[in-house]
């Protein structure tokens, strides 16, 4: 008497598929898609650390905007005095022809706002803690733990003040 034959999908061949795992690839769709927009989540994107942040809510858009600008002046400061390169933007290449000239005045404004935006964070109560927090976050690109949260809203509430940010 033959055997039964396995219940289950065929090729063409009549070779049996092997089962695909739904809660695996579920637990997937809703890592890489937002279910009410259907868009790419942006921990998917290779976005920063104050994106993601903001996505899950836990900073506002103003905060963001101040880390954005405490960063920018943070990259003209490394490139003056650090002799790393400047970032260089699309528009200003646009705006001045291909190559990008380097203003001398313009970085050595950012590089003084930059150091006393960070005197500001500095000088507070706890103030080493809240630019380590803020630095691993804006500077740097790590996920912070939940314990840094509040030192870096403090810090990015700070420099809301210091850029006079308001809503």
């Amino acid at each position: 008497m033959a055997r039964a034959r396995k219940k289950g999908a065929r090729y063409k061949c009549g070779k049996l598929r092997q089962p695909e795992y739904e809660p695996f690839r579920k637990e997937f769709i809703r890592d890489t898609t937002d279910e009410r927009t259907n868009t790419r989540s942006i921990k998917n994107e290779g976005s920063t650390a104050l994106d993601r942040l903001l996505f899950r809510h836990l900073i506002s858009v103003l905060q963001q905007y101040a880390g954005q600008q405490y960063e920018r002046l943070w990259q003209r400061y490394r490139a003056l005095y650090l002799g790393a390169p400047r970032p260089i933007s699309k528009v200003a290449q646009y705006e001045r022809g291909l190559g990008y000239e380097s203003d001398e005045r313009e970085d050595l404004a950012s590089a003084r706002e930059y150091e006393q935006a960070f005197r500001l964070l500095r000088q507070r109560r706890r103030g080493r803690e809240i630019v380590l927090a803020l630095h691993n976050v804006v500077l740097y690109g790590c996920d912070p733990p939940e314990g840094d949260l509040f030192m870096i809203k403090r810090g990015l509430n700070l420099l809301c003040a210091y850029f006079k940010i308001r809503a």
